[in-house]
């Protein structure tokens, strides 16, 4: 014979396994890998080519800027740091911090001499000449893909 004490601790042994049996462990996802950025995330992502295609850059240091303005030293709205790779590279970095606007998306590389520019997102006709305004429309989810040249 169970107790009053008893059928009341087999009543709620016998809910929170059947709440995990439904609903699952708390804190997992259905199918998410705990490596995968958050759902609500904010990324802009591209591809980066040289067209020198000579990998001179591979291995400086290079910043990409979403900026009100094409100068880097008076300040941007965001910038990203890294390693530059061989040519072609994809990139996709989080802009949550960033307020949706048309700017200028361009790329500065440094091999140990200081950093220079490289390219600007939508430049004519040559990728280092730089936009009469700026062009990129930033956004969630935007692909900006744009040509460096060495």
């Amino acid at each position: 014979m169970i107790g009053t004490n008893g059928g009341s601790r087999w009543t709620r042994t016998a809910l929170v396994l059947l709440a995990v049996l439904l609903v699952g462990p708390a804190g997992c996802g259905s199918d998410d890998d705990p490596g995968d950025p958050p759902h609500n995330s904010c990324t802009m992502s591209g591809t980066i080519t040289d067209l020198g295609g000579q990998d001179v850059y591979a291995g400086g240091t290079y910043v990409l800027y979403i900026d009100d303005d094409p100068n880097p030293g008076n300040g941007d709205v965001e910038s990203f740091t890294g390693t530059f790779p061989t040519d072609p590279f994809t990139y996709s970095f989080d802009i949550s911090g960033v307020t949706p606007g048309t700017y200028y998306v361009y790329m500065t590389v440094d091999l140990g001499q200081g950093p220079f520019n490289i390219g600007y997102c939508g430049a004519d006709p040559m990728p280092w000449d730089v936009p009469p305004a700026a062009n990129a429309e930033v956004q969630c989810g935007c692909v900006l893909d744009f040509d460096v040249y060495d």
